[in-house]
Formats: C-alpha cells, sequence, structure tokens
C-alpha cells in the first residue's frame, strides 16, 4: 500500500475555533461535491446524529455518545453553512441571549425574595417562559 502524504484540507489554519474549522472543512469538501445541494437534506442529517446521540446514552455508552455529539456540532455547524451565516458568531449570539434571559429569571426571583435555588425546574422553566415573552 502506498502512503498518501496529500492532506486536501492543508490550507485551513489549525489555530481557529472549533465550529469555524468545521465550516471550513464542508466548504472545502463542497468544492469537489461532497456537499448536501438542500438544507433540507443537512437537518435530516442533524436527526440522523441527534438520534444516534439518544441512542448512545441509552445504552450508557460515554464513549459513543461523546463522538455522537461531535458529529452533531460537526453537522449543525453544516447547517449555518447553508444559511451562509458563520457558526461560531451565532454561537456567541446564543450563549449571550442565554445569559440575558438567566439574569432576568434571577432579577423575577429576587424581586418575590427568593434565590433561583429556592425553585423547582417547573417553575424555573415559567420564569424562562416568562422573560422569553416578554423579550
Amino acid at each position: 500500500m502506498t502512503k498518501n502524504n496529500t492532506d486536501f484540507f492543508k490550507t485551513i489554519p489549525t489555530d481557529l475555533p472549533s465550529l469555524t474549522t468545521a465550516q471550513h472543512i464542508q466548504n472545502q469538501a463542497a468544492t469537489v461535491g461532497f456537499d448536501w445541494t438542500e438544507i433540507l437534506d443537512v437537518l435530516d442529517k442533524v436527526q440522523e446524529e441527534l438520534n444516534e446521540l439518544k441512542v448512545a446514552i441509552m445504552q450508557s455508552d460515554m464513549d459513543s455518545a461523546k463522538e455522537e455529539l461531535g458529529d452533531l456540532l460537526f453537522v449543525a455547524s453544516n447547517v449555518g453553512r447553508h444559511l451562509q451565516v458563520d457558526a461560531e458568531t451565532i454561537l456567541q449570539q446564543a450563549c449571550e441571549k442565554f445569559k440575558r434571559r438567566f439574569n432576568a429569571m434571577q432579577l423575577l426571583a429576587a424581586n418575590q425574595g427568593k434565590k433561583m435555588s429556592d425553585y423547582d425546574l417547573e417553575e424555573l422553566t415559567h420564569f424562562w417562559a416568562t422573560v422569553k415573552e416578554n423579550e
């Protein structure tokens, strides 16, 4: 067997954030036609990876679960690529939105004279829905 030293992805910088790297890898693969033409096909792949993650978790196979979670994140970044958005940026925006909403939940709890930890998940979920509705 001949060893092939060619690295199809060698032009992709190695110091990029993971989601950005994933999108660069997917863009590179797309240059030779290895890509979905329809975003709904990418969403089907997201569902497939999510199902595989569920199975791994239900089987308590944490090594497989970690691998499947990585696959899910990789294909989720491909959804962003098909939407022509930077996955790293939109994940950062989602983090900021979560923090803003969570902080608002803390205010709701404090206004009632309690800490967040004084509430059960159902009550916290109600706070979340209230904050989300008021945005």
